[in-house]
């Protein structure tokens, strides 16, 4: 199973994420749009957004 995402726009403090599930076979399983509200680093702490990992 994959989940395949990318930033479609951003507005402000808006982005929009197309994401993808698909399987083994590569058929879609779900698809999807998030919408996250990007904040400074120190409005993230006072949330308890401490630490994040992102890959390539």
């Amino acid at each position: 199973m994959w989940v395949k995402a990318k930033v479609s726009k951003q507005v402000r403090n808006l982005v929009y994420i197309d994401a993808e599930i698909t399987n083994s076979k590569g058929e879609l399983c779900n698809e999807g749009e998030a919408i996250y509200f990007l904040m400074n680093q120190e409005k993230a702490k006072e949330m308890g957004f401490i630490h994040c990992d992102v890959e390539e």
